[in-house]
């Protein structure tokens, strides 16, 4: 029997940060600290991508608003850079997800090895995070679980609620 509570998946190699959805419900994109995004078919077998973006890292050109966190100039400077607009970008996805990292002592460490930045620095990205994505009409927040798996489960319930909709 499997167990509801674990979710595998290969695809990404690092930390999935970020979940949004196509507008016409059919598709769900997940950014990761290993610098990709990925595409996924709604109803699909939950395993494979149905295409990947490994060419360029997900704060690249164009890839995601959420790139906006990691940049080190003003916001202006990043939507020139990236040849958009924040209110451009939000409009791409219906729903946003937003699973927040934890702090020092609930669980954030390093046996993540693409996971560089300090808890106080993984809190500060987190938290313009929020910034960038709060303003999206379904915007949703995950907060820490202790357990990832028990995170996982409750995103993935709140996606459901979504699609249901």
């Amino acid at each position: 029997t499997p167990d509801p509570t674990r979710i595998e998946c290969d695809a990404h190699t690092g930390q999935v940060v970020g979940i949004a959805f196509s507008p016409d419900s059919k598709w769900a994109y997940t950014a990761s600290h290993d610098g990709q995004v990925k595409r996924w078919p709604i109803g699909g077998d939950g395993k494979s991508p149905a295409a990947a973006w490994p060419e360029k890292p997900a704060n690249s050109k164009g890839r995601h608003r959420s790139g906006l966190a990691y940049w080190p100039g003003s916001e202006e400077a990043y939507w020139s850079q990236v040849e958009s607009a924040a209110k451009t970008e939000m409009a791409k996805y219906a729903a946003v997800i937003h699973l927040r990292t934890p702090g020092a002592d609930g669980g954030y460490n390093h046996q993540n090895i693409l996971r560089t930045e300090s808890a106080a620095e993984a809190l500060v990205i987190d938290i313009k995070i929020e910034k960038i994505w709060s303003p999206h009409p379904n915007y949703i927040q995950i907060p820490n679980f202790n357990n990832f798996f028990e995170k996982a489960v409750f995103a993935l319930d709140r996606i459901e609620a979504l699609l249901v909709q």
